[in-house]
């Protein structure tokens, strides 16, 4: 069984994050301004479709959620933690894939036994954008 922990160094080979030929549709829900700013400048950099909000309530209903592929949610964050995002997700929307970000990062903080089965790993906000989006891309296969 694959590290439940998605690590990824920066690679020299950009990978375009496409499912058969259509760009993957991405949110991001973190209230670090400065972090999705950079996500934004990342995915227009490398030409990724990323919509960012500051929490769920501001995304206007969980159901908005079904407009994208995949979810990159700050597991720090606010009144929901990713991990109860990630359970309220799979309540409404099963097996939409997931990707925890956090700059509080332990592995034994958050034991992959807890995890929902939308949850598909956990990345330190600090490897950057370009690590962020292969994380991505990984939780999307």
């Amino acid at each position: 069984m694959r590290d439940p922990i998605i690590i990824l160094g920066l690679g020299k080979n950009l990978m375009k994050l496409k499912y058969k030929s259509i760009p993957i549709k991405m949110v991001l829900i973190d209230s670090d301004q400065s972090f999705s700013d950079m996500m934004r400048c990342g995915a227009n950099k490398y030409g990724y479709d990323l919509t960012c909000y500051s929490s769920v309530s501001n995304m206007g209903t969980i159901g908005k959620f079904r407009d994208y592929d995949v979810a990159i949610v700050d597991n720090d964050d606010g009144f929901l933690s990713g991990l109860e995002i990630g359970k309220l997700l799979n309540s409404f929307i099963v097996n939409m894939p997931m990707v925890l970000v956090s700059r509080k990062f332990s592995a034994k903080a958050l034991p992959r036994k807890e995890w929902p089965s939308s949850i598909k790993g956990l990345i330190q906000k600090e490897l950057g954008a370009l690590a962020i989006f292969k994380a991505t891309l990984a939780a999307m296969s």
